[in-house]
């Protein structure tokens, strides 16, 4: 009879899971241009917080600084993927204000590629907490 419960506990924890996982990402297409972009944002942000400190990798860190510009430019064109499944009366209030932090990224990562070229590596490194602070802040809103 134990073993009947335990099997009982595992179908049901099993079934339960079964329906719950496939919700969480219901609506989110992990191949999204935002998806996609933010991801690769991601892997930038660490490849320069890894050398931020490096005068040695400045020209490689502006570089990065740049295409983080583009690849915030495909986010901001793209937002609205963002709020998809928001009830529809705070779709355009989330939309505008994902647009807004994507904007104030846009300008930081410009900074921060002003700050590598001119080998301000505190700048740079202040920049960088900054628009790692904002992504935090905009993900513990927004992100599901």
């Amino acid at each position: 009879m134990r073993n009947l419960l335990n099997f009982s506990r595992v179908s049901l924890f099993a079934a339960v899971m079964s329906l719950v996982l496939p919700l969480q990402t219901f609506g989110h297409d992990h191949n999204s241009p935002i998806h996609q972009s933010m991801k690769q944002l991601g892997l930038l942000s660490k490849q320069v917080a890894a050398t931020v400190g490096d005068p040695s990798q400045n020209q490689a860190n502006a570089a990065n600084a740049k295409k983080m510009i583009e690849l915030f430019q495909i986010s901001f064109d793209h937002a609205s993927e963002a709020v998809e499944d928001f009830p529809v009366n705070e779709q355009s209030g989330a939309l505008l204000e994902i647009q807004n932090m994507i904007n104030q990224e846009i300008e930081m990562a410009s900074d921060l590629e002003e700050a590598f070229i001119a080998n301000d590596n505190a700048a740079a490194k202040l920049i960088l907490k900054k628009m790692v602070d904002l992504k935090e802040e905009g993900h513990d809103k927004y992100k599901p």
